[in-house]
Parts: C-alpha cells; sequence; structure tokens
C-alpha cells in the first residue's frame, strides 16, 4: 500500500475534526477499518487522518459511509424498536466507559489496563458511529420520529471522547516521565509501539515522534496501516481535500437563518489567544463543549465535518443561531477576518472582502 492506493479513491469526506492524538487515531483507524459493524464488515474499510501537533482531521470513503447508513437505516425501518435500542446501547455503553475512566485514571497503567481500557472505547465507539451518522440519512418523516430519541442519547455520551483523550494523556505522562520525554511525543506513538513498550520497555526514536508531532497522515485500508510525514502529509493532504473556489463555500443547514460577521478561526479554544467579539463568525473544524463560550457570542458557526448529530448542530439548536455544518475546507478557504455571509437557510457562505 502507498500514497497511490488512496489518490486513486475520488469520494473522500471529512467526518471529524479536532484535538485528537495520533496514538487515539491510530487506534480509530483500526476500529473503523477492522472491526465488524452491520453484517459482520467494517463500518469504513478505508481511513485517512491527518495530524498537526496535538489536532488531527479524519477522513472516509463517502460510498462507505452511504452503503453503512443506508443499511443502518433499513433496520431501523424493519424494526421499528431499532431506534431505541440504539439509543440505550449507546448510553450504556457511556456509564461503562467512564465508570472505567473513573476507576483506573489514578492507577499505574500496565499493558492489561491499556488494552482494557481501548477495548471500553471500541466498543463504545461502534455505538457512538452509528447514533452519530444514521440521523443523517433518515426521510424527513423518520428523523421527525427518531431525532428526539437519538439526540437525547447523543448528549449523554458527549462526555466521553474529551474523558478519553485525557486518560490517553494520563498514560502518556506515565510514560514520558519514565524515559525523560515530552507527553506529546508519547501521544505521537502508535497503538503497536506503545504495546510493545508495555512489554519490552522501548520507545520509538524521539526523531520520528517529532516528526508525526509536527506534520504527518496515517492511512488505513482494511487494517494495513501507512504512515506519511513531512511533505508526502502535505501531498497527502492534497488528495483529502476536495477541490474548492475561494469566495463561496457549501454545507449542511444545521440551523437556518443569515447572519454577516468578521470570521475568527478557532483551532483548540483552550489555548485561543485571538480576539473574539459579540457578533463574530465561529469557523473551526467541529466544536465540542470547551467551544461553548465562544458559540455564546458567535453570529453564526461554520464547521469543516459534522453531522445534524454533530455538537455544533445540537448546540446551534438550542442557541437558535444560524449554522452550518460539513463544509469541508473553510478553515482552509476563509482567513481569520474575512467578512462572510452566512446563508444558512441554502447552507452557503460567501466572503464580502
Amino acid at each position: 500500500m502507498d500514497i497511490k492506493d488512496f489518490e486513486n479513491r475520488h469520494d473522500w469526506l471529512k467526518v471529524w475534526s479536532g484535538k485528537w492524538s495520533f496514538h487515539s487515531c491510530s487506534q480509530f483507524g483500526e476500529m473503523w477499518s477492522v472491526r465488524p459493524a452491520i453484517g459482520g464488515v467494517p463500518a469504513y474499510p478505508y481511513v485517512a487522518y491527518l495530524h498537526r501537533q496535538t489536532s488531527s482531521d479524519c477522513w472516509v470513503s463517502r460510498f462507505d459511509r452511504d452503503s453503512f447508513c443506508n443499511l443502518l437505516k433499513l433496520e431501523i425501518e424493519e424494526d421499528e424498536n431499532r431506534a431505541q435500542s440504539l439509543a440505550d446501547s449507546l448510553k450504556a455503553n457511556t456509564d461503562s466507559t467512564l465508570a472505567f475512566i473513573k476507576e483506573y485514571s489514578d492507577q499505574k497503567i500496565d499493558l492489561l489496563l491499556y488494552d482494557n481500557f481501548w477495548e471500553h472505547i471500541a466498543v463504545y465507539y461502534l455505538a457512538h458511529i452509528y447514533i452519530k451518522y444514521i440521523v443523517d440519512y433518515l426521510s424527513p418523516e423518520q428523523l421527525e420520529k427518531y431525532l428526539p430519541i437519538f439526540e437525547e442519547a447523543r448528549v449523554y455520551a458527549e462526555p466521553v471522547f474529551h474523558e478519553q483523550e485525557l486518560f490517553m494523556t494520563m498514560i502518556a505522562q506515565q510514560v514520558a516521565k519514565l524515559n525523560n520525554l515530552s507527553t506529546e511525543l508519547i501521544l505521537c506513538t502508535t497503538k503497536d509501539e506503545l504495546r510493545s513498550y508495555f512489554q519490552n520497555g522501548v520507545l520509538p526514536d524521539p526523531e520520528l515522534l517529532q516528526q508525526r508531532f509536527k506534520l504527518s497522515a496515517q492511512f488505513f485500508s482494511k487494517g494495513e496501516r501507512q504512515e506519511f510525514s513531512g511533505r508526502e502529509a502535505e501531498e497527502a493532504e492534497l488528495i483529502l481535500l476536495p477541490k474548492a473556489g475561494t469566495d463561496l463555500l457549501k454545507g449542511q443547514t444545521a440551523y437556518p437563518g443569515q447572519a454577516e460577521g468578521r470570521v475568527r478561526i478557532v483551532r483548540d479554544p483552550l489555548h485561543y489567544q485571538g480576539e473574539f467579539g459579540e457578533g463574530d463568525i465561529l469557523v473551526t473544524g467541529m466544536t465540542r463543549p470547551e467551544y461553548l463560550p465562544f458559540m455564546k457570542k458567535s453570529a453564526a458557526f461554520i464547521t469543516d465535518a459534522g453531522g445534524i448529530l454533530s455538537h455544533a448542530a445540537i448546540t446551534a439548536r438550542e442557541l437558535k443561531k444560524p449554522c452550518i455544518i460539513g463544509t469541508q475546507t473553510a478553515t482552509k478557504v476563509l482567513q481569520d477576518g474575512d467578512l462572510v455571509l452566512i446563508d444558512a437557510d441554502k447552507g452557503v457562505v460567501t466572503k464580502l472582502n
């Protein structure tokens, strides 16, 4: 497998963007491309990640996502209780995962605990993607019937990924302290490398970890992982990003309405040092609860990724603010300070300057 194998696919779809470590993505990529979902096959046989420091973007094949979600939609149509059982499963796995994290958050981690932790996340993650993506494939009638059920479960599960990454950071801190390395470099190991460390005490070369931290990509093809860094990672990003103009963006309406304002790109809400005023337009990969202070000040939100049950979409409906999700390239096309007009009724963003 090389970069050409992924270049031959022309239907890449960015499905999330945010503060996930290289290490976590090495786990997620295997989960999605190997772990059986509906019909005993993986949800997404092909998965790609791009990493810049503490942030990551994830793409899957649009064909694969359509296939997966249409099968799930068929299950719901054939069994009127399926929607509720999916919601109940997500909440039960939320409780189990958070209980595990709470119980072991202050303990020394060994291989057994590490594997148990990621097994909890894998089981949770499957229930999570069932709920998160099915809503984007429902008919208007189905959406009216099932959205309250799915949204309640999705909000209930919101803390999991934040707590998951905190727990993974705790693991990395323990390893970093023992090896006189930074936590951020330990978070640039792969699943296999960290498992090997717990077995034999050997870590990868710090220079390799530093390269990954700066800029890297991971591609998964049915579980087989290929890694790129530096210029090759830049080439990988060009393969993944759709061709886009510079003055017009299109996405999915999460909440209708219109707004005009200055773009403020916020990649890390906990360390944002720019100016953000009332009525500015929040632009980011995806939002999480940490973004709420910015969302309350914003006139509208624009995201690269996300669906009807993304955090941005749910919050937009709560705050009744225009929101366009799934633009794929908003953080690339727009610049901080750009004056934009948002027409969320049509899912269109227009640059005015």
